[in-house]
């Protein structure tokens, strides 16, 4: 039986690397590539303060990303970037007011987006397991038990 606990937190370490580098690869990328990330900003329909939007959301991108995959306020991270996913899901790719022909990408962005959304709420909602930082003590949960 001890295996398969070794297993199962080496399966929690491996889906929160996994769930965690997608965020993190894009708030790289919209640092990398800032005024191309700012213009889709712009264009979205978000004109007022695009570059400051864009910082923010790719500082909060690697910054909760990072947090989850150390184990770090994994769960609080993780609603943090739920919420940021469903907003960016509804104010970037609201397919339903772009061109026909950039319809379906938008679609397609926006589904993952909420998909993103559920994989959020279930690191939210589990044990960051062994192989973390808080290992249950710094966790949101644990930090509000105490009060």
């Amino acid at each position: 039986m001890k295996n398969k606990t070794i297993g199962n937190d080496f399966i929690i370490l491996l889906a929160r690397l996994l769930f965690s580098s997608a965020y993190i690869f894009s708030g790289f990328d919209n640092l990398i590539y800032f005024k191309a990330a700012v213009q889709e900003v712009a264009v979205s329909g978000m004109h007022w303060h695009a570059s400051a939007l864009t910082a923010a959301s790719a500082l909060l991108e690697i910054g909760c990303g990072l947090m989850i995959v150390v184990g770090f306020f994994a769960d609080l991270a993780a609603l943090l970037i739920g919420f940021f996913t469903a907003f960016a899901a509804f104010s970037i790719h609201h397919f339903w007011s772009y061109p026909l022909a950039q319809q379906h990408i938008h679609l397609v962005l926006f589904f993952l987006d909420l998909s993103l959304v559920g994989a959020s709420l279930y690191v939210y909602q589990a044990s960051v397991g062994k192989y973390a930082i808080g290992k249950g003590r710094f966790s949101l949960a644990a930090c509000l038990a105490k009060y």
